[in-house]
C-alpha cells in the first residue's frame, strides 16, 4: 500500500512538471482526419501522411509542413518556416501558403481548380520584409509579382 501511494504521488509530481514545461513536438497523421473547419497550430513539425479535410476551410500553422499526403477544403491557410509538403492540395477556392523559406512551387500537386498564393516572408519579424507571391490560377499561369512593405 505505500509503494502504491508513493508511486501515484510521483505521477502526479511528474504530470505537474511535465505540464508546466512548454514542449515542441509535432503532430503526425497518418489517417482521415475530416471535419466542417480544420484549424492546427503544431510547434514544430505537422506530417501529413494521410488525408486532412475540411468541408469549408482549413488553417495550418507550423514550423515544417511536411509528407505526401491529402489537404483539401475550398478554402485553405498555410503558414509555416519550413515547406516540405509533397503531396496533393485539393481546393477549390482560395489556398494561401505563407512560408519564411523559399521552396520549389512544383514540390506538391495542385487539384480543385482553385487559387493558388504562394508568399515567401523571407525576413517575418522585419516589418520591411521583401515577400514574393507568386499566383496560380486554375490553369496554373504563373504571374510574378514583388511586394516591399515600407511603414
Amino acid at each position: 500500500m505505500n509503494l502504491s501511494s508513493s508511486l501515484f504521488g510521483s505521477l502526479i509530481f511528474l504530470s505537474t512538471l511535465l505540464s508546466m514545461q512548454n514542449v515542441e513536438a509535432g503532430f503526425s497523421n497518418s489517417g482521415r482526419m475530416q471535419s466542417k473547419n480544420i484549424s492546427l497550430s503544431i510547434g514544430g513539425t505537422l506530417d501529413n501522411n494521410g488525408e486532412l479535410i475540411g468541408t469549408e476551410s482549413a488553417t495550418l500553422s507550423c514550423d515544417t509542413l511536411s509528407g505526401k499526403g491529402l489537404l483539401s477544403s475550398p478554402q485553405i491557410s498555410i503558414k509555416t518556416e519550413v515547406f516540405a509538403y509533397t503531396g496533393k492540395i485539393d481546393c477549390s477556392g482560395k489556398c494561401t501558403i505563407i512560408a519564411n523559406r523559399p521552396f520549389d512551387d512544383k514540390m506538391f500537386k495542385r487539384s480543385g481548380g482553385g487559387e493558388f498564393v504562394i508568399i515567401i516572408d523571407d525576413n517575418p519579424v522585419n516589418k520591411t520584409a521583401k515577400q514574393a507571391i507568386h499566383s496560380f490560377t486554375t490553369e496554373y499561369n504563373i504571374t510574378d509579382e514583388l511586394l516591399i512593405q515600407v511603414e
